[in-house]
Order: C-alpha cells, then sequence, then structure tokens
C-alpha cells in the first residue's frame, strides 16, 4: 500500500456560519418558508447575528432548503373600456396620508371540486394592510359591494382597474356614500393597480399554490391573510408588518 494512500483521510469540511442553521431554521418555520435569504438577514440583523443575505442564500442551498417563489399566471377577465373614469393615483405606492386604497378580484382554483371561488381584496397603498376581504362562487357586483363594504374608513380614493363590477351603479354609488372618489387604471396597465396585484401573487405564489385547496377551508385563507397583515416584514415599510406600520400613523 503507498504511503499517500494510508495517511490519505477524508476531509471534513467546515464552514463559518453552520452554527446559524436553527436559527435559520427557525426563521423559516415561521415564515412558513416563504422567506428568502434577504429577509432572514434582516430578521437575524435585529439579533445582533451579521451574515451577508447573499452569503446566506449559499447556505440555504447548501442545508437544502427551498423558498416558495411566485410563478405569474395570466387569466382573462371582463373590462369596461368605456369607463370614464379619471386614473386619480397615477402610480402613488406610497402617499403621504393613507388615502388611496387599491382592489381586485382573483381566483382560488380547486376551492370547490368542479368549481373556482373568487377572492375580492381591498389594500392600502400607505400601510400595504389588507383592509377587507371577501369570498364568492360569483364574481359579481355583490362580492366588490361587500368588500367596499367592510372598509373600515371614509374619504378615500378607491382605486381598481376597468372590471365592468366597479363601474356599476351599485359600487360607484356606494363609494360616494362613504365620501369616497372612484379612480380607475388605464387599460392594458397592470402596474397602474400595482399593490393589490402584488398581494395576490404573494397569496397565490407563496401559499395557494403549494396546498391541496379543494381540501382547504375558509379559515385557513383568514388564517394566512391574517399573518401577512401581522407576521410578513416588507422591505417598503422597512423590514416592518403592515399591522405595525398602520400604529406608526
Amino acid at each position: 500500500m503507498h504511503k499517500t494512500t494510508f495517511y490519505k483521510k477524508q476531509k471534513i469540511r467546515s464552514y463559518k456560519y453552520n452554527n446559524l442553521k436553527s436559527e435559520v431554521v427557525k426563521i423559516l418555520s415561521e415564515s412558513k418558508f416563504i422567506y428568502g435569504s434577504r429577509k432572514i438577514s434582516i430578521l437575524l440583523e435585529k439579533e445582533k447575528i451579521f451574515i451577508c443575505d447573499r452569503t446566506l442564500r449559499h447556505y440555504l442551498k447548501r442545508w437544502g432548503y427551498i423558498i416558495k417563489t411566485r410563478i405569474k399566471k395570466r387569466k382573462q377577465e371582463s373590462k369596461n373600456i368605456y369607463a370614464k373614469y379619471k386614473d386619480l393615483v397615477k402610480r402613488n405606492y406610497n402617499p403621504s396620508i393613507d388615502n388611496i386604497i387599491a382592489t381586485d378580484v382573483s381566483y382560488i382554483p380547486g376551492l370547490v371540486e368542479g368549481n373556482y371561488y373568487y377572492i375580492s381584496a381591498a389594500i392600502s397603498h400607505k400601510t400595504k394592510k389588507i383592509e377587507s376581504w371577501c369570498l364568492s362562487k360569483n364574481n359579481n357586483t355583490q362580492l366588490v359591494v361587500d368588500t367596499i363594504t367592510k372598509i373600515n374608513k371614509s374619504n378615500f380614493i378607491l382605486h381598481s382597474d376597468h372590471g365592468s363590477q366597479y363601474s356599476s351603479n351599485e359600487v360607484t354609488e356606494l363609494v360616494k356614500q362613504i365620501n369616497g372618489q372612484t379612480s380607475m387604471s388605464r387599460v392594458g396597465n397592470s402596474l397602474d393597480n400595482r399593490e393589490i396585484e402584488y398581494f395576490f401573487s404573494c397569496l397565490k405564489g407563496e401559499y395557494l399554490n403549494h396546498i391541496n385547496t379543494s381540501k382547504m377551508s375558509f379559515k385557513e385563507i383568514f388564517n394566512h391573510i391574517d399573518w401577512y397583515n401581522k407576521k410578513r416584514i416588507q422591505k417598503v415599510l422597512n423590514w416592518k408588518t403592515p399591522a405595525s406600520a398602520c400604529v406608526n400613523i
């Protein structure tokens, strides 16, 4: 036997930040494996633990943790291109006062076998908080009316796309009753309604796409939206949650 064969031993490589694995796994678990390396590094920094998010990304891969990501999808919906309402928001995503509420309707596939459920939600541009939301088997005007009725505000701008529900007499009159103003994004410009679109992409990409929605209860959706408002930190809020951003107004 050659002496190099006898003395050669397999090296066990040690990595500098392996001792952080338990802390990282704890944060991943609490975030439902949604937070990526950037948010995890921010939370670690609050505990006086410093690691670059790019370095942490390599460690997550080495440890075998896969973060849930959003997948873009597109679905046609009825648009009223003849509505004459102006875009009063003009992509003002961070207004100085909390007076802009964006709203839209999306679908949840398979919540009922052979059918869809539709979710209507309203989000504050300033705090990013989901102000109200409703579920229905029908994507109709009543779903939108129920959502607006649950908003605990008045004298605000209700911003939406050109969905036929939002230009209906029932919705426009309801907005007037609460001293609100109707604003609509330009046709074919989804970025004009970015805030609510972002929420729906998070809801599906981080949660709904990873579970069996046909066996999901309404309470589970409620719990996730409650978590989104109270636990999910966001960069645009200086790594605070929408609920904590409301307190600081």
